[in-house]
């Protein structure tokens, strides 16, 4: 959608168009697409990096589904820890020379273009590393098992290994030694579309559940009725609508460009220390955070107290 029209996309850089199909595809149980991916973790990197050239040459097959995209930056051997990375790239002449291996790495099988994390320069620490696109069919690229997981199981989570591919360096995306930056500037966003698929599942599966309550009988009454069970959905419902809070209102600082993604935290450590041009909303939304927190630990207080209490009358 955040794509210009000139290259087929939408020409409006509006992320509630993300989350709103983040959202029902969530609702659905349609694990095996990768749009979220593609739109809100991949598009970032294409549209505010890539030069012109790039991006009439990737973006029209991006915008109509006939390039399928994916970002590598896990290794067997490293996850959050991305300075850990031990793919490397050497240039050689016009190429780069690319040797590693990924993992856990969304849209793996299927993906027409991939963003690969590699270390260009050892001896820089963090500023070694860089982005190189790597395109379906580059000798040396193959794609390893689709992963086993727990859940979203139509998802094509693989397994990626470079063996001598012989990446264009015409493929580098951004500046050399930037990779690391570039990260940081993207995965904000990435977390926060992670946190509207959760709010959007905890909303489907307390649906489902509260339908089952009531569907299902014991002792010739729905299980709804029993008091556990109404105390049990409380405490989730209200957990439900704290998430979805918390989520819509980040959302609605990101896209009316109140907060930037590296601002968007929880626990809300960002917000405190914001911008100033950003003060208000910063405190807008640490008010909300501490509003949602302040109520669930009331919430579960006076469960807990009362449940306490019960126990006590009990062995008394």
């Amino acid at each position: 959608m955040a794509v210009p029209e000139e290259f087929g996309g939408g020409g409006v850089d509006d992320f509630r168009y993300n989350v709103v199909l983040t959202e029902e595809t969530t609702r659905g149980g349609y694990s095996g697409v990768g749009f979220m991916l593609h739109n809100d973790v991949v598009a970032p990197y294409l549209l505010n990096l890539a030069d012109e050239e790039q991006k009439k040459r990737w973006l029209p097959g991006f915008c109509s589904g006939e390039i399928i995209t994916a970002i590598a930056m896990t290794e067997p051997g490293t996850g959050s820890d991305l300075q850990g990375i031990k793919t490397r790239a050497v240039r050689d002449g016009d190429d780069w020379v690319l040797n590693g291996s990924k993992t856990f790495i969304t849209n793996g099988i299927n993906a027409d273009l991939v963003i690969v994390v590699a270390c260009t320069d050892p001896e820089k620490g963090a500023q070694g590393f860089s982005l190189l696109v790597v395109e379906r069919g580059m000798p040396g690229f193959e794609r390893g098992r689709n992963l086993d997981k727990i859940g979203l199981d139509a998802q094509d989570t693989a397994e990626l290994s470079f063996d001598d591919v012989r990446v264009p360096a015409a493929n580098m995306l951004g500046e050399e030694g930037l990779g690391f930056i570039y990260l940081m500037q993207n995965l904000p966003q990435e977390r926060l579309s992670i946190a509207v698929v959760a709010a959007a599942a905890m909303e489907q599966v307390l649906e489902d559940t509260i339908q089952y309550c009531r569907d299902r009988k014991a002792f010739g009454k729905p299980i709804g009725r029993f008091q556990n069970s109404r105390f049990e959905l409380a405490e989730l419902s209200t957990e439900a609508l704290l998430a979805r809070v918390f989520v819509d209102k980040c959302v609605e600082l990101l896209n009316v460009g109140a907060l930037t993604v590296q601002e968007l935290r929880w626990p809300s450590t960002g917000l405190l220390t914001s911008r100033s041009s950003s003060s208000t909303a910063a405190s807008s939304c640490t008010a909300v955070t501490a509003t949602c927190v302040n109520t669930r630990l009331r919430r579960r207080t006076s469960i807990l107290g009362s449940r306490r209490s019960t126990a006590a009358r009990t062995r008394s």
